[in-house]
């Protein structure tokens, strides 16, 4: 017997943001030294899960770090935070291994070959409009990661999107 979704696709997606939060997916891509991944505009947002799973083996010694820079409105000052940084050179990790951020900034941490990681486990941020951005140590010519991550709009007209 096959079992099949008893729901529409349509249905079911927003199921899931209701009891996660909206998702924003951002296709698997090379690593590059430095990239954004994702924006939050119109207003506050509230995080609630972020992950990365590597897609094809990374061929380069790579130390990642995720900043977060917060658009401050009317002036040309960016603020800067650290949300986590991997210090392992994850040229080791393999396909299917996932990267997520701690239950408090710090390291990221990540799953064991094939893992699974927890979706409720980023810290509860409140995130004003800025970006995530991704950095890279080592040059990296083949191997990918795809990110997703999950958010509550605070502010009426609060949304996030890749980049």
């Amino acid at each position: 017997m096959t079992l099949t979704l008893n729901v529409s696709e349509d249905t079911a997606q927003r199921v899931a943001d209701m009891v996660v939060g909206c998702r924003v997916d951002r296709g698997a891509a090379v690593i590059a030294a430095a990239t954004n991944l994702f924006t939050v505009a119109g207003g506050n947002v509230k995080l609630v899960a972020f992950y990365g799973e590597i897609m094809v083996l990374i061929d380069g010694a790579n130390q990642l770090t995720l900043t977060y820079d917060v658009d401050v409105k009317n002036t040309n000052v960016y603020v800067d935070t650290v949300l986590g940084s991997q210090g392992a050179d994850i040229d080791t990790f393999v396909a299917g291994r996932m990267i997520y951020l701690p239950a408090e900034a710090g390291a990221l941490t990540n799953t064991a070959a094939g893992g699974a990681c927890p979706v409720d486990i980023a810290p509860d941020m409140v995130l004003p409009p800025g970006h995530f951005d991704l950095t890279s140590t080592g040059t990296t010519t083949t191997g990918t990661i795809r990110w997703s991550l999950w958010y509550i709009p605070i502010d009426a007209g609060a949304y996030v999107y890749a980049t």
